[in-house]
């Protein structure tokens, strides 16, 4: 404390004394207390502030209640292409690598992206974000992967030298009023049509099953099986894919032969094997331990890629664990060479129901009855995805022209010359390169 005494008479200050006394007043320990909690906080606030940022960039959780979204600033447009072919690939390794398979299977990356943007345009909310955030659509804009799919769609259904047929159609029950926004845009974006039936009728299997066996020309006999939906069942969608082209350079049938093919159990079985020399898009991968091989198909840009490894279960574990992301980059690794080829004739058909797949890859709400949102469908808030029936065929032969003889054949003196024999279970997909979209994924392990 300071005490201080002025006098405005100088003759007084002569002699005078002054008396000043400083006194230190002592904090109390409640303001102590204050100020320390004060700093803690501080503290606290800052590190949450970096939490926060970090779970943003990083796409986590934050603290494990909050769920932080990635961002959703929009993607330029030139690399909207790659970013959803990136999330195609994500899901042919993560949906259709199916770690202990013995039998064929082929799926179609494309008509599932097809199915699960149908149902895109249709849902809203966290519904709408499970689905963009398991395909990698973040910070794509529904308008821009809607161009993306019609493109892909309109390109496919007017090729002259491929014959392809891409059907999609949802089946809803009769009881729901459909918004017209959203069959508008069905319709006019995506050829697609919204069926109502009963399907406490017991001819709904057959209805479903009919408008399949038209759409691709008698060639799936059975969309689904009876017994798949029942008097529950308020919405399906369906997705088929058919294809049959004709290679840049045929295979001639007068080399096909018999020949063993070695099982995933590692017994042999008589296979039809074609066989030709000729100039190929060829690539070994050591590292990884498979080899690629490019075919292409007679119409531009379209080709299918087989990969073989010594283990197969290694190359779809690897696949997996990456994400699919190697085979992004794969072409540019690959050279054009003489190869000598073996490849099995084969016809592969799958028919299931996908959801169980999905689900794995984080789109739970769609299947959930009390979380969906689909009121862009309908208003009825009560309407889910009971399934999605996913269904594909797929032949691999000769597939000359009339007449037609190979431009190559199978010669002596085959050790000079890269060979490439697909004589073990090997993982192929047929890609359309104009477009970065994948048409088929599949695997071939010779089972009947």
């Amino acid at each position: 404390m300071l005490r201080m005494t002025t006098c405005k008479d100088p003759s007084l200050l002569s002699d005078v004394e002054w008396d000043v006394t400083v006194k230190k007043k002592p904090m109390a320990w409640k303001s102590w207390v204050r100020c320390t909690i004060f700093f803690f906080l501080i503290l606290i606030v800052l590190g949450l502030v970096v939490l926060f940022m970090f779970g943003f960039v990083y796409r986590h959780d934050f603290l494990g209640f909050v769920k932080l979204k990635p961002s959703s600033r929009s993607i330029p447009h030139p690399l909207i292409n790659q970013k959803i072919h990136a999330g195609t690939m994500r899901m042919a390794a993560k949906l259709f690598n199916e770690p202990n398979s013995n039998e064929n299977t082929v799926w179609s990356p494309l008509t599932v992206t097809l199915a699960l943007n149908l149902l895109l345009e249709g849902t809203t909310g966290e519904t709408a974000y499970e689905i963009k955030s398991a395909m990698g659509w973040i910070g794509i804009d529904k308008t821009h992967i809607r161009s993306y799919v019609s493109r892909v769609t309109t390109r496919l259904n007017h090729l002259d030298n491929l014959d392809i047929i891409v059907a999609n159609r949802i089946f809803l029950d009769n009881s729901y009023d459909v918004s017209m926004s959203y069959k508008n845009i069905l319709s006019q974006h995506y050829r697609a049509n919204i069926d109502q039936i009963d399907f406490n009728n017991a001819d709904a299997v057959e209805n479903i099953n009919r408008w399949g066996r038209k759409e691709s020309r008698g060639q799936i006999k059975e969309l689904i099986p009876l017994g798949t939906i029942d008097a529950a069942t308020k919405l399906v969608l369906s997705t088929f894919l058919t294809f049959n082209g004709r290679w840049k350079l045929p295979f001639s049938p007068n080399h096909t032969q018999k020949a063993e093919f070695t099982l995933t159990s590692g017994k042999n079985r008589k296979v039809d094997m074609m066989y030709q020399t000729g100039r190929f898009m060829y690539g070994e991968f050591p590292a990884h331990g498979f080899k690629a091989l490019e075919l292409e198909y007679i119409e531009p840009n379209i080709s299918m890629t087989v990969l073989l490894s010594q283990r197969i279960s290694h190359l779809k574990a690897l696949l997996y664990e990456q994400d699919g992301k190697m085979l992004i980059n794969i072409r540019n690794k690959m050279k054009k060479d003489n190869v000598d080829v073996c490849l099995p004739k084969f016809t592969v058909e799958t028919g299931r129901s996908i959801e169980h797949q999905l689900t794995s890859l984080g789109i739970r709400r769609l299947f959930t009855p009390t979380a969906a949102n689909l009121q862009s469908i309908t208003d009825n808030s009560e309407l889910y995805v009971q399934k999605i029936i996913h269904r594909v065929k797929m032949q691999v032969d000769e597939s000359g022209t009339v007449g037609q003889a190979s431009s190559s054949s199978v010669l002596e003196g085959r050790s000079l010359t890269p060979s490439f024999c697909a004589d073990r279970p090997f993982l192929f997909y047929v890609e359309d390169k104009e477009m970065n979209s994948v048409l088929f994924w599949g695997e071939y392990n010779g089972s009947k």
